[in-house]
């Protein structure tokens, strides 16, 4: 499941970079109150990233969950075989 998500991501992330060259996009997960959606999709990597630990954090809680500690691997792993300069690094301190 988790392989679907980090895919969906990269294609977020992509159908993103290719609209932000239209003068007219709207970035559709901004509510205009300058709060985080809940339910947004997460067309970002940081976004992704936030995402997973969140899902990590409960898993801790309840049970020994290894599927969010894989997820967040493969969207490392993808994000370093894919990496381009513009790209902001979600991994990188500060």
């Amino acid at each position: 499941m988790y392989l679907d998500y980090v895919t969906s991501v990269f294609h977020l992330v992509d159908a993103r970079r290719s609209n932000s060259n239209d003068a007219n996009h709207v970035n559709e997960t901004d509510d205009g109150d300058g709060g985080e959606e809940q339910d947004s999709p997460d067309d970002t990597l940081a976004a992704a990233r936030q995402f997973i630990l969140r899902r990590k954090e409960e898993a801790a809680k309840s049970s020994s969950v290894r599927g969010p500690s894989l997820a967040e691997i493969e969207l490392k792993c993808r994000f370093l075989a894919r990496r381009e300069k513009e790209e902001e690094d979600p991994w990188a301190e500060g």
